[in-house]
This record gives structure tokens, C-alpha cells and sequence, in this order.
């Protein structure tokens, strides 16, 4: 009987999605970068898959129900996480640098990347003790001198690259 509720209820959900064509998941932290799901079918199949994870937890055995929806709504041996056989671009990461600034002044650091598997972690070492997890982060530098700002990369697959450069802060 609960895995007739249970089906119903996936089924209401497919239908309630359906009338969407993007969902993004709204920002956890500021800086964060905005995941977008893409389309209906990722983001309804990331709910039946929490939610299925869930009742396992708990002690229930929902492989046969996951497999017949998974089955039902992607067809048999769909994996939407590219295998170690893939073969995709090498992850390339670059700092745009090098860049000059003026101390207590704003200047916008440019991050880049290509190759890997979107969407990209980025994480930004700015030199001076401070960090930032945007792609283009704005950064003022409190005391004049030379400092290495590193971009690193994360891929969705795991994939890091890294990129250095150098900015020079003066008085004026």
C-alpha cells in the first residue's frame, strides 16, 4: 500500500513539473553561483531521487520503486553523470591576469574555464588572506604591493585546475 501511495505521488509530481521548462535552485550563500537544473526532467528526477534515498534511510526498500521510475521516465541504463569512459575536454582554467589596482580601490578579478563538465566550482586564493567562491570576484587591497591571486576549478565530475596571477597595487 506504500508503494501505491508512494507511485502516486511521483506520478502527481511528474505531472505538476511538467508545465515547467527551466527551475534553478535558488542561491544557499551569497557568492554562491546559481545551479541550474536545466529542465523539468533533472530537477523532478533530483526530488524522486532525494526523496526515494529517504525512505531507504529510514529502513524502507524502495530499489524495485526506484528502478520502475527511473526506467518509466529515462528509459533503461541512463546514468546523467558522464562515466569514466566519456570522454570530454580537459579542464582549463585561466586567471586573465595580470592585473594592476590602486590601494583601497575595487578591482574585479576575471575568472574563466573551459573543457571539463559544467557547471564549475570556483574558488579564488586573492593573496592577501582573503578568498572568494564567484567567478568574477571584486576585491579592494588594503596596503600597497605585489600579490599572487589563484583561481582554482572544480569540474561536476571532480576535475581541478588551477591558474595564477599577479596583481600589482600602488598608490596611485
Amino acid at each position: 500500500m506504500k508503494k501505491i501511495i508512494l507511485f502516486t505521488i511521483v506520478i502527481a509530481t511528474v505531472m505538476i513539473m511538467s508545465s515547467y521548462t527551466t527551475i534553478a535552485k535558488p542561491d544557499t550563500a551569497p557568492g554562491q553561483q546559481r545551479k541550474n537544473y536545466g529542465s523539468q526532467r533533472e530537477y523532478v528526477l533530483m526530488i524522486l531521487t532525494r526523496n526515494l534515498e529517504r525512505i531507504q534511510n529510514r529502513g524502507g526498500n524502495a530499489t524495485g520503486l526506484f528502478r520502475l521510475v527511473m526506467g518509466l521516465f529515462l528509459g533503461p541504463g541512463h546514468n546523467d553523470k558522464p562515466d569514466e569512459e566519456d570522454e570530454y575536454d580537459e579542464l582549463e582554467v585561466d586567471a586573465n591576469g595580470d592585473y594592476e589596482g590602486i590601494i583601497g580601490v575595487s578591482i574585479e578579478l576575471e575568472g574563466n574555464a573551459t573543457g571539463g563538465v559544467e557547471p564549475y566550482n570556483w574558488s579564488w586564493d586573492l593573496g592577501d588572506g582573503n578568498s572568494s567562491l564567484e567567478q568574477n570576484p571584486q576585491h579592494i587591497y588594503e596596503a600597497i604591493g605585489n600579490y599572487t591571486a589563484i583561481l582554482t576549478v572544480e569540474d561536476d565530475v571532480g576535475a581541478i585546475a588551477s591558474d595564477t596571477a599577479f596583481v600589482n597595487i600602488t598608490a596611485e
